[in-house]
């Protein structure tokens, strides 16, 4: 999920960007109504992006509740356009989504499922915000949550070495070449930075003091076939079902088969 940004009428709007299956897709909140695709928004959207670090940028960005803003940091600048600010903001439905505080009327809006959901008062101050702060940014702070770096096909990693490639295996079909596009790979900060620590379990396993690594009911899991040969793949929690791409497929394993698969647990390093 990605800031993004958007005019309506020349109004500023932030709603949320994301890559489905190598295709940029987004919403935005206006009025009562969700706005998305082609159709509805039109032009061009804007996704913010953070390219380089400290030392080149002179800032870095981080997530603290809105109302950190009326504290008169003078190292801290709210990031905005006009009077729309991005925030993150748990819908009814208990999932987080980022949409917009209105500056001027103090609303924040978020959509989801053609409709917008609202928040003012109080509540809304509480809201996360993203925030350019201008000081060098801490050092030896453990990382508590998993870092996805934003990658696309075919750039070099490691930097300078070899090109990426990547198969995805979802809605009975093989994602594979440059139709990816955009995504996201899982890394890990420096060691005096590791919060966490990572391994492959079975999920019965994984039931002793981890959690499963996973966005949405996706986890990443090592698939192993009937040679033996084993892929890395996706995990639908919900459905019980590992897969990956193949030969322009999607090719599944569903129920008790699953369960000597080993997907990516994580747990807290105290």
């Amino acid at each position: 999920m990605y800031v993004a940004l958007w005019y309506k009428h020349g109004k500023p709007i932030h709603g949320r960007a994301w890559n489905n299956n190598g295709v940029v897709e987004c919403s935005f909140p206006y009025s009562k109504v969700e706005l998305t695709g082609k159709k509805d928004l039109g032009g061009q959207i804007q996704i913010l992006t953070y390219k380089g670090d400290f030392n080149s940028l002179g800032y870095w960005y981080e997530w603290l509740p809105i109302k950190t803003r009326l504290a008169g940091e003078s190292h801290r600048e709210l990031v905005r356009c006009g009077q729309s600010t991005p925030v993150i903001m748990t819908c009814k439905d208990g999932q987080q989504r980022l949409g917009y505080l209105d500056l001027s009327t103090e609303i924040a809006l978020v959509s989801v499922g053609g409709k917008t959901e609202s928040l003012a008062g109080g509540p809304a101050q509480e809201l996360l915000g993203i925030f350019r702060n201008l000081r060098p940014p801490p050092t030896g702070i453990k990382i508590y949550e998993d870092l996805w770096g934003d990658m696309k096909y075919g750039d070099a990693f490691p930097n300078n070495v070899v090109p990426i490639m990547a198969s995805f295996g979802a809605t009975n079909q093989e994602n594979s070449g440059p139709e990816i596009g955009s995504m996201q790979m899982l890394t890990v900060p420096d060691a005096s930075n590791m919060g966490l620590e990572y391994r492959w379990l079975t999920m019965a396993e994984g039931k002793n003091g981890w959690e499963t690594v996973h966005v949405g009911n996706a986890a990443p899991v090592i698939v192993v076939d009937e040679k033996g040969n084993e892929y890395l793949g996706n995990y639908d929690i919900g459905k019980d079902k590992a897969s990956f791409g193949w030969a322009g497929k999607e090719k599944a394993f569903c129920g008790g088969k699953t369960a000597t698969f080993k997907v990516l647990h994580k747990r807290r390093i105290n």
